[in-house]
């Protein structure tokens, strides 16, 4: 893009350099303004992780107790698809 610029304005046609230019401000305006809004992270300890880890893992286990209790007779239509 810098190069088109250049090379309008070398060969006089000033609009189009102008324009190009323009274009480039443009994209680095939005690429900085893009950067700043993304959030930064933070990491999480081992013992978060494993706490989250675990209950997950313990939901699951129930979802399954859930599942395997359930009358299979009850299934609606939707399901047996």
């Amino acid at each position: 893009m810098v190069i088109s610029a250049i090379f309008m304005i070398i060969i006089k046609q000033y609009i189009a350099g102008i324009v190009i230019t323009l274009i480039l401000f443009s994209e680095i305006f939005r690429e900085s303004v893009k950067n700043k809004k993304m959030p930064k992270t933070t990491p999480i300890s081992e013992e978060v992780a494993e706490a989250m880890a675990s209950k997950i893992i313990f939901e699951a286990q129930q979802h399954r107790q859930i599942r395997e209790d359930v009358d299979p007779l009850n299934i609606g239509s939707s399901e047996e698809e």
